[in-house]
C-alpha cells in the first residue's frame, strides 16, 4: 500500500483459472481454508476465529464538500459462542444476539375486553367468555327482554377466552362495541375466567393513563425501545406473542403500543447461524464507544495452547495523501470558529488539574457566576446560602418583579452571620424564595403564591450568593448550574484548577566574573584556592559579589 493504491488482494478475490470471477460466498473461503496445509490464517482453537468487518466513513470537518474516505475495520479471534455461554461471561454484541424481553411471570395485568353472556328470558345472566380487545365480530338482532345486548353471531377476528362451545347462544353489550370491533369503550375484566391469559398491558400512550390496546400474555418476547422517563417504553417487535388477537399495527407494519419496563426480563437470544459465515440481513450502524466482541482465543502452529489474542486491521484502499492536500487547502479557507483542531507538538508537557484545595459542603448549593466560562471542563461559582430573615427589620426594600429584598449594612452583616460568611462578601440584595413562616426557625412555613401574606409571618425564607468565588466541575452541575446532588461534598478549586503555577524564587547572592558576562556562580562555591578569575588574564582581576533579583520559576 506504499503507493496508496488499492491492493490486488483485498476482498472479494477472484476464483483461478483464465475465466476468474469474483467469489461473493464466504463459505467457499472457508471451505479453501480446510485444505490449506500450511500457514497463518483466522484460525482459533476449535476451528475458525469469529470475526466482524465494518466500515466506517469519516467525515472530516476539512474535508472537500462531498469527498469522504471510508475506512474499514477487521476484528479477528474475537470470543466464540461457547465463550459467552460460560459462567461469569459478559453479554455479547448487540449485532450478535439482540437483546430480546419477555413478560415477567409475575406480571398481573388481566385481560380487558368485552363480556360475553347468556341470557335468559327470565332476564337471568351468566358470563361465559370475554372477548379481548382488538377482536372484531359480527352481532345479530336485539335480545327479546334486553335490547341493549346484541346477539354475538360470529367472532371474525380474535377468539374468546375461554372458548365458547359452538351451540351455545351469546351476547354483547352493544354499547361497549367501537364499531364492529372491542376497543376502547370496552373495559370489562374477568379474572376468574382468564386467568391463564394474565399478563402486562399495552397502552396507546407511553404513559400510565394511556388508553389500554391489549394484554402481553406472561412469558411473551418482545423488543422494545429505550426506557422513556415514564417508565415506559415503545413495543418494536413482538416475537413470541401467544394471546389473542394480535396487537394492532401501524401504517409502517410494526406493532402499536408502550409496556411498563420494569414488568420486563432480559433473555439471552443465540445467533442465527452458527459455524458459518453469517451476513447481517440488514447492515448494524455502530456508533464511536460501542461493543463490538470480546477478544477470544488464539493458537499459532508453533505454539502448545491458544492464548487470548486480538487481530484488528483498520485499512482503507482510497488515496490518502491527496485527501489530505485537498483538505487543507479547504481549510485555508476556513473562518476561524471552524478550526477546531490544536496540533500538540511531541514532548510537550500537558497541564493536569491540582488537588482540590476546599469543598462545598453536604446540603449546601452554588450557583454560576456572570464571568464563569460558557463552556469547558470547569466552571466559576459561588455558594448560595439561605436563612430566614425577618421582613421587618432584616430586609429591605421588595422588589415585586424579580422577587428580591435589598440590604443595608447592618442587615448584610445581620444576614452575614447567619449564613456563616463574612460581611464583606454580601451581595447588596438577596432573594425571595417564595416561603412564609412566623419564626427565624421557618415555624408554620407555606409557599407563596401571590397576594398578601398575614401580618403573624413576618419571616421570609431567602438567599444570596455569597463567599469568594471559586472553580467546580462542571458534570457536578445541572443545565441551570446547580448541584446535581448535594448528598455529599463536592470538590472546589479556590484558583482555575489547570492553570499552570508559578513558583517564587527567592533573591540570591552569587560570585561573579567581569571578564566573562553571564556566568554566575553561588558564593559558596567559589573556590577558596582560586587566585584568578575563569577566563581572567589578569591575577588583579578578582571576584566580585553581586545579589540578583527576584525571579520567576514555571513550575508545570
Amino acid at each position: 500500500m506504499a503507493d496508496n493504491k488499492p491492493i490486488n488482494w483485498a476482498y472479494p478475490f477472484k476464483a483461478a483459472g483464465e475465466d476468474s470471477k469474483e467469489v461473493s460466498d464466504p463459505q467457499i473461503y472457508f471451505d479453501a481454508l480446510a485444505k490449506a496445509k500450511d500457514g497463518f490464517y483466522p484460525m482459533g482453537a476449535n476451528g475458525p476465529s469469529p470475526y466482524a468487518a465494518t466500515p466506517a466513513t469519516t467525515d472530516s470537518e476539512a474535508a472537500p464538500a462531498r469527498e469522504a474516505l471510508t475506512f474499514y475495520s477487521l476484528y479477528m479471534h474475537l470470543l466464540d459462542w461457547a465463550g459467552y455461554e460460560a459462567t461469569g461471561a459478559p453479554e455479547p454484541a448487540e449485532f450478535l444476539a439482540p437483546t430480546s424481553y419477555a413478560v415477567k411471570p409475575t406480571a398481573n395485568d388481566p385481560l380487558m375486553g368485552l363480556r360475553v353472556r347468556a341470557l335468559s328470558e327470565d332476564v337471568s345472566s351468566e358470563v361465559l367468555a370475554l372477548l379481548p380487545k382488538g377482536c372484531k365480530v359480527t352481532v345479530g338482532e336485539a335480545h327479546s327482554v334486553k335490547p341493549q345486548y346484541k346477539k354475538l353471531l360470529s367472532i371474525d377476528d380474535g377468539a374468546a377466552i375461554p372458548a365458547i362451545p359452538s351451540d351455545t347462544v351469546g351476547w354483547v353489550y352493544e354499547a361497549e362495541l367501537t364499531g364492529n370491533t372491542v376497543a376502547d369503550k370496552a373495559t370489562d375484566t374477568e379474572p376468574t375466567l382468564t386467568l391463564s391469559h394474565q399478563g402486562l398491558r399495552v397502552r396507546k400512550e407511553g404513559k400510565g393513563t394511556g388508553s389500554i390496546i391489549g394484554v402481553l400474555p406472561r412469558g411473551a418476547m418482545l423488543k422494545v425501545g429505550e426506557k422513556q422517563r415514564s417508565g415506559y417504553c415503545k413495543v418494536l417487535e413482538v416475537t413470541d406473542y401467544r394471546g389473542v388477537p394480535a396487537l394492532p399495527s401501524g401504517s409502517d407494519g410494526k406493532p402499536l403500543g408502550y409496556v411498563f419496563f420494569e414488568s420486563l426480563e432480559t433473555k439471552k437470544t443465540n445467533p442465527s447461524a452458527f459455524d458459518s459465515v453469517h451476513l447481517l440481513p440488514k447492515p448494524y450502524v455502530i456508533k464511536a464507544g460501542e461493543l463490538v466482541g470480546h477478544i477470544g482465543r488464539y493458537q499459532n502452529h508453533n505454539e502448545s495452547t491458544a492464548k487470548q489474542r486480538l487481530h484488528l486491521e483498520v485499512f482503507t484502499c482510497e488515496d490518502v495523501p491527496a485527501f489530505i492536500e485537498k483538505s487543507r487547502a479547504v481549510g485555508e479557507k476556513l473562518p476561524d470558529d471552524q478550526r477546531t483542531l490544536i496540533k500538540v507538538d511531541k514532548g510537550s508537557k500537558i497541564v493536569q488539574p491540582v488537588a482540590a484545595d476546599a469543598h462545598v459542603e453536604a446540603g449546601v448549593d452554588v450557583r454560576l457566576c456572570s464571568d464563569s466560562p460558557k463552556n469547558g471542563c470547569w466552571v466559576k461559582v459561588q455558594k448560595y446560602t439561605i436563612c430566614n430573615a425577618d421582613k421587618n427589620s432584616e430586609l429591605g426594600t421588595y422588589n415585586s418583579t424579580k422577587l428580591t429584598y435589598t440590604l443595608s449594612v447592618a442587615q448584610k452583616t445581620t444576614l452575614a452571620s447567619r449564613m456563616g460568611v463574612d460581611a464583606t462578601d454580601m451581595p447588596d440584595q438577596v432573594d425571595f424564595l417564595k416561603v412564609y413562616s412566623n419564626s427565624l426557625e421557618g415555624g408554620d412555613a407555606h409557599d407563596y403564591e401571590s397576594g398578601s401574606i398575614p401580618t403573624t409571618h413576618t419571616w421570609r425564607k431567602v438567599g444570596a450568593m455569597a463567599g469568594k468565588p471559586f472553580w467546580v466541575k462542571r458534570s457536578a452541575l445541572n443545565a441551570q448550574g446547580r448541584r446535581t446532588s448535594m448528598a455529599g461534598s463536592l470538590d472546589a478549586w479556590t484558583e482555575f484548577p489547570c492553570i499552570a503555577v508559578w513558583k517564587v524564587r527567592p533573591a540570591v547572592t552569587c560570585a561573579y566574573c567581569p571578564l566573562v558576562p553571564g556566568k554566575r556562580y553561588p558564593m559558596s562555591a567559589k573556590p577558596s584556592t582560586l587566585r584568578r578569575c575563569p577566563g581572567g588574564t589578569s591575577p588583579s582581576v578578582t571576584w566580585r559579589a553581586t545579589t540578583f533579583p527576584v525571579g520567576r520559576q514555571k513550575k508545570t
